[in-house]
């Protein structure tokens, strides 16, 4: 190899590395959003390993409220995003029965 394909090989090598990294990005959602919610519920769409908890407090705390996990589901075909739902609870009570979440997913989907 001479040294002045060097610099050429080197200069390919971290272009292809850029493109595979950027490649691997999970979505291009970047930050949680809000789809639907009340004083009871909340259901944020979020990009694959993106946490939505604070968004979900944020918004349980808009109606004085706690927000308290309940499930996860894939909100895409390609599975690269994510429907959370977060009950708004009360705080001190007892969170609802799961139907009512699994009802709001299997909406959300269709």
């Amino acid at each position: 190899m001479s040294v002045g394909t060097r610099p050429l090989r080197l200069a390919i090598a971290v272009s292809i590395a850029l493109a595979l990294l950027s490649a691997c990005q999970t979505t291009g959602m970047s930050s949680p959003e809000v789809i639907a919610g009340d004083s009871d519920t909340v259901s944020i769409a979020t990009g694959k390993f993106i946490d939505p908890t604070e968004t979900a407090d944020d918004y349980c705390a808009g109606h004085g409220r706690e927000a308290v996990y309940f499930s996860r589901g894939p909100l895409s075909k390609s599975g690269m995003m994510d429907l959370y739902i977060y009950n708004c609870i009360v705080p001190g009570t007892t969170p609802p029965e799961p139907s009512a979440a699994e009802d709001q997913i299997e909406e959300v989907q269709e």
